[in-house]
Parts: C-alpha cells; sequence; structure tokens
C-alpha cells in the first residue's frame, strides 16, 4: 500500500488493483441478509400475509 500510494497512473491502479485482491481473499465472510422463507399456499388460501418477524399472519388467512 505503501508503495502504491508513492505511484501514479496505470502502475498505481495495477497495485491497488492487487492489494484489493489481497484484501479480498483474506476477509472474513459475514451474512448481511435474512434468509428468505419459502411459504407454499393452495389456491383456496386468500388474503395471505407474511411478517418478516412473526411468519405467516395466521389470523389474516382465509380459506374456502
Amino acid at each position: 500500500m505503501k508503495h502504491a500510494a508513492q505511484l501514479q497512473g496505470p502502475e498505481a491502479d495495477e497495485l491497488w488493483a492487487q492489494v484489493d485482491r489481497e484484501l479480498v481473499d483474506q476477509a472474513v465472510t459475514v451474512p448481511w441478509s435474512i434468509p428468505r422463507k419459502r411459504v407454499l399456499v393452495s389456491e383456496r388460501v386468500g388474503n395471505f400475509q407474511g411478517h418478516p418477524l412473526w411468519g405467516t399472519l395466521f389470523d389474516q388467512l382465509r380459506v374456502r
């Protein structure tokens, strides 16, 4: 990084790209999203509502 900071132009760009690749390769991965919950419902079910915390809102369902 010190060497790349002293350079300018294409040489500096290549060194910064190499620094970036090395840092990314050593990084710990952390999931930043919530996995989607899949819900299967019948054609008879109406007014299906899901909540991100409570899941399926059963009191809102209509079944024919």
